[in-house]
């Protein structure tokens, strides 16, 4: 593999959610579904708080490899913006190492300070 300049700018709320579902998944493998803790995420001077749920789906095969599916979903807050998050993680049966994370945060709007 040779190195290549990046094409975009790395988004920091997007190297947040993949550190905090990685995070989640490798302390809680068999799924956090219900009383998931709020964490903090600092990235590139952006702050986003998140309280995800993980379970795993199913069993796949991808690129060649068995692997396990997992299901993402949760809640962030950033300022005074309100996200919901969804997505999935693939990892690795014999390694434990993530193969794929896939998920977004979907602005659903302002949220009042507590």
């Amino acid at each position: 593999m040779i190195w290549q300049p990046l094409t975009q700018d790395v988004n920091p709320f997007d190297v947040m959610v993949s550190m905090a579902v990685r995070d989640c998944i490798t302390q809680n493998p068999n799924g956090l579904r219900e009383n998931a803790p709020w964490r903090s995420f600092t990235y590139d001077g952006a702050e986003l708080r998140l309280c995800l749920r993980t379970a795993p789906q199913q069993s796949i095969t991808h690129n060649g490899r068995a692997a396990l599916v997992y299901v993402v979903a949760g809640e962030g807050v950033s300022g005074q913006m309100g996200y919901r998050c969804e997505g999935r993680a693939i990892l690795d049966l014999k390694t434990r190492a993530f193969l794929d994370v896939d998920c977004q945060l979907i602005q659903m709007g302002h949220v009042q300070p507590a």
